[in-house]
């Protein structure tokens, strides 16, 4: 068992997935990790870009569904590390990200989960943008205050046995991540185990996506949710969307290596 697994998703991410991921990952100074990789069927040389990633062990996985929640879960059952490292393909890590991960779970044993926040770079990360992700971020942090995590999918480090007893991400088509928070909440309480969000750390994020309206979309679902911390009496209204119950990691046959 290595000590990480770095899983990510891909969809002809092949620009930023070379030029962002790989390199972040190439360039880390703690060297105790694996590389899961799961496919939505790229057409762009995806997957030739990172067959040549020969630096550690790594694994890619053709997947022919785009749920995204499910396709994390994909990534966390074929990686062989202890702490689950959830990311993107157009992340980058700096290159001393996962030794201070390390530092910081083996600091706190009682520590389960891990998040930061990501930086937007790219031709498109202008004011609007900067201040989109600055709202996330200090939102994120003042749940923090309160117990509650609201991570992202671009940064997230969980304990493997942890997050295979929550059941995982829920299996939806977006906002997982914020999803998955509630999960994390629980399971926190339920074992009097600490989640953390830090602000100060942090990996960069190429804003592309707001050039498909994913992000926009995304931050629309994310703001509805954080409403019922303002406003209470909303939460048995979105209660319902939670999807919370426990559940087993299901196994489908349309998986390829």
């Amino acid at each position: 068992m290595t000590r990480f697994t770095v899983a990510a998703p891909n969809w002809n991410e092949m620009p930023w997935m070379e030029s962002m991921f790989l390199a972040g990952l190439r360039s880390q100074t703690f060297r105790d990790f694996d590389v899961v990789m799961v496919d939505a069927g790229s057409t762009d040389g995806s997957r030739e870009a990172f067959n040549r990633f020969g630096d550690v062990s790594a694994v890619w996985i053709l997947n022919t569904t785009r749920n995204i929640g499910y396709i994390r879960n994909v990534a966390a059952l074929f990686g062989r590390g202890e702490i689950l490292v959830h990311t993107s393909s157009d992340i980058e890590f700096p290159p001393s990200l996962l030794q201070e991960v390390n530092r910081r779970f083996s600091e706190d044993p009682k520590l389960f989960a891990l998040a930061g926040r990501a930086i937007p770079v790219g031709e498109g990360a202008g004011l609007i943008c900067r201040a989109g992700y600055w709202g996330f971020d200090v939102i994120r942090t003042i749940l923090g205050f309160f117990g509650k995590m609201r991570p992202a999918g671009n940064f997230l480090c969980i304990k493997r046995s942890a997050f295979m007893e929550m059941g995982g991400y829920p299996e939806v088509e977006i906002n997982e991540d914020g999803l998955l928070g509630y999960r994390i909440d629980d399971y926190r309480a339920e074992n009097n185990l600490h989640a953390a969000y830090d602000y100060g750390l942090n990996v960069k994020h190429h804003v592309k996506r707001f050039e498909k309206g994913v992000a926009g979309i995304k931050g629309i679902i994310f703001y509805i949710y954080m409403l019922q911390y303002v406003f209470p009496f909303l939460g048995p209204w979105l209660k319902p969307l939670e999807k919370r119950r426990r559940r087993e990691f299901s196994t489908r046959s349309d998986l390829k290596r």
